[in-house]
């Protein structure tokens, strides 16, 4: 937030948390992994960037597809590693109806008792299994698709999950 009030160009805040975290936390053998996503409302455009984060997805539900919002090369490394890392942005665009979902990896590396992970697999299963549910709808079924898998195991890692969306 901090980052985002003293600099405008989303890819250049992103810079600037980078480095104040690698001062923090290079010395500790730690680092953070961050998903970013600016909506405008006006437009219904949407500004990603990650350090570290499996890219969102976006549900059209128009036309069923699930599409990864970010292109494989916008993605960095997690924040506080390297400082002076340049970070890269880019946007899509929300048509009526869409989806945008994003998730920490305690979602799709969450494990059931006989070892297997839930996968990007079960996430776009679940996202199909959901017809045109809105944002709050999907949310509240991956979670609980994901706790269904996992049960009878204690998680190993936090699970967070986030979706936005376009009504019309």
């Amino acid at each position: 937030r901090f980052s985002m009030l003293s600099e405008s160009n989303p890819a250049l805040a992103m810079a600037k948390l980078n480095d104040l975290l690698y001062e923090l936390v290079n010395q500790m053998d730690r680092f953070v992994t961050l998903v970013a996503v600016i909506l405008d409302p006006a437009t219904h455009t949407v500004t990603m960037m990650s350090g570290g984060h499996s890219s969102p997805l976006l549900h059209r539900t128009s036309s069923g597809e699930i599409l990864t919002a970010m292109p494989k090369d916008i993605g960095g490394p997690p924040l506080g590693m390297i400082e002076g890392l340049p970070f890269d942005t880019c946007q899509a665009r929300l048509e009526p109806g869409d989806c945008l979902l994003m998730f920490t990896d305690g979602v799709d590396e969450s494990m059931n008792v006989r070892g297997e992970r839930f996968e990007l697999e079960g996430i776009h299963k679940v996202i199909k299994g959901s017809g045109k549910a809105g944002p709050k709808e999907l949310v509240e079924k991956l979670v609980q698709a994901v706790k269904t898998h996992a049960r009878d195991r204690d998680p190993h890692d936090d699970m967070t999950v986030v979706a936005l969306g376009r009504t019309a």
